[in-house]
């Protein structure tokens, strides 16, 4: 989607388009619409930015200008498919820690990615996928554990949990 924006429209009004998932306005945006998207920018900490081209701002921003965007529409699901591709260690924290903020709205999400580390407390379950099917599912704390992961995908881990997220360690070996 980030391609198809255009890069010299100012952030809040990227945002705002999320309201009727349009590309971009063509005709007067109403004040309301305006000031939902200028509010959930200051709920993200990105007020400052929002009179920024989209195009100045890094991919982390963009992402989260992104997921503002969808929230424009009061979703009562959102689908993430590898929303932290491509972030560095600093941005992607960022980036889950807004997601995780999802909590606080009445909103399902369904998040798809590689990295374990990425499933922050929000998630209560998961899905593990070998092949195209399902190999393991249910609460997050039964279904990863290091005998499921050796069995889903033959690699040998360590998992320890800090504040209901896991972190995972390939044995030595492995």
């Amino acid at each position: 989607l980030i391609e198809k924006l255009t890069p010299r429209d100012p952030v809040w009004e990227v945002v705002a388009t999320g309201a009727y998932a349009f590309l971009r306005f063509y005709q007067t945006i109403p004040d309301e619409v305006k000031a939902k998207a200028m509010s959930l920018l200051d709920d993200m900490g990105f007020a400052n930015l929002a009179n920024n081209p989209l195009g100045t701002l890094s991919q982390g921003e963009r992402k989260k200008v992104m997921l503002a965007r969808s929230l424009m529409a009061e979703p009562k699901l959102l689908i993430m498919d590898e929303p932290c591709a491509g972030l560095d260690l600093y941005e992607r924290e960022k980036m889950l820690a807004e997601i995780d903020r999802l909590r606080q709205r009445n909103i399902t999400v369904v998040y798809v990615t590689h990295h374990v580390e990425e499933i922050v407390p929000l998630f209560t379950h998961v899905a593990l996928i070998r092949d195209g099917r399902i190999a393991a599912a249910g609460p997050k704390h039964e279904v990863l554990t290091q005998d499921t992961i050796k069995h889903t995908y033959d690699v040998p881990v360590d998992i320890q949990w800090d504040n209901a997220r896991p972190w995972i360690r390939v044995r030595s070996g492995g």
